[in-house]
């Protein structure tokens, strides 16, 4: 088994090789200093390790994009510039999944 290997999971399909999958993700609420009504924010963790601080956008200067998350800081594969906003939390997750996938 190579180094590391719990932090993927290998999901097997006949005729096909081992597809690595994203550890799941775990988030922890945390208060994050914006300056401004965004203090509500998670870290997002791969297998014990922080890859993205997310934060959700409250204030009402977001218009149409107020209740959506933003990518505050990313970090390993997520430290990209600023892919917009995410609508949901569960949108957020599925591009962190696929960073963490490449």
């Amino acid at each position: 088994m190579e180094p590391h290997a719990s932090a993927w999971i290998r999901r097997y399909a006949p005729g096909r090789a081992f597809t690595p999958m994203p550890p799941p993700l775990t988030y922890r609420p945390v208060r994050v200093a914006t300056g401004s009504d965004d203090e509500d924010g998670r870290l997002v963790l791969a297998d014990g390790r922080l890859v993205a601080v997310l934060v959700h956008l409250a204030g009402e200067e977001h218009k149409e994009l107020r209740g959506g998350w933003f990518l505050e800081a990313g970090f390993g594969c997520c430290a990209v510039p600023a892919p917009g906003v995410f609508p949901t939390i569960e949108d957020a997750e599925a591009w962190i999944g696929e960073q963490l996938s490449k």
